[in-house]
C-alpha cells in the first residue's frame, strides 16, 4: 500500500471517529459527564411558565419615584442625579456609595420602561403597604426637592407629584 493511500485511510478513520464522538456527545446532552442514557435534569421553571419577578422593597420603590421625578425635568444632568442621590441618602439613611448606586439603578429602570407613570403608581402602592404615614410625607418632600432642582416644577413633574399625593392621601 502506498503512503498516500495509508494517509487517506487514516484521515477517513479519524473523521469517522470524530463524527461518532460528536454525535455521541450530542445525544448525551452536549457532552457533559452524565454518561450514556442518563436523562437531562428537569428545568427549575416548568415550560410555559414565566419566572417570578422579585418585588422591590420600599427603598427601591422610593428610588424609582425620585428617579422618575428627575427624568421629567427639563435638563438631564449631573445636578439632577446628585440631588436624587442626596435625597436617597437622607431619606433612606444610606451612605454616599449606596445612595449613588440606588440612584443609578433607579434612573436606569425609569429610562428603560415604556410607561414610567404606571410604574411609579405601582411603586406608590407598594410604599403605601409597607411604610408609616410620616415616611409618605418625607418622600413627598424629597419629590418636591427634586422637582425644584431647576427652579419651579414643570407640568409633568406637577402631574407626578399630584398623582403620588392622590394615591397616598397627602394633602398639600
Amino acid at each position: 500500500m502506498s503512503p498516500q493511500v495509508s494517509a487517506i485511510i487514516a484521515l477517513i478513520i479519524v473523521t469517522v471517529l470524530f463524527l461518532w464522538l460528536a454525535r455521541r456527545a450530542d445525544t448525551n446532552g452536549g457532552g457533559d459527564d452524565r454518561g450514556p442514557g442518563r436523562p437531562r435534569p428537569e428545568p427549575r421553571t416548568p415550560p410555559g411558565q414565566r419566572l417570578r419577578v422579585i418585588e422591590p422593597g420600599p427603598i427601591d420603590a422610593g428610588g424609582i419615584l425620585m428617579a422618575h421625578m428627575a427624568s421629567l425635568g427639563d435638563a438631564q444632568d449631573t445636578t439632577q442625579q446628585r440631588v436624587v442621590a442626596l435625597q436617597c441618602g437622607q431619606l433612606f439613611d444610606l451612605d454616599e456609595d449606596k445612595a449613588y448606586q440606588l440612584m443609578e439603578t433607579s434612573m436606569g429602570i425609569v429610562r428603560g420602561i415604556s410607561d414610567p407613570m404606571d410604574l411609579s403608581m405601582r411603586m406608590t402602592d407598594l410604599i403605601l403597604a409597607k411604610v408609616e404615614p410620616r415616611d409618605l410625607v418625607d418622600l413627598d418632600s424629597a419629590l418636591i426637592e427634586i422637582s425644584e432642582t431647576e427652579g419651579l416644577p414643570n407640568k409633568d413633574q406637577m402631574a407626578l407629584l399630584q398623582a403620588y399625593r392622590d394615591r397616598s392621601g397627602i394633602t398639600a
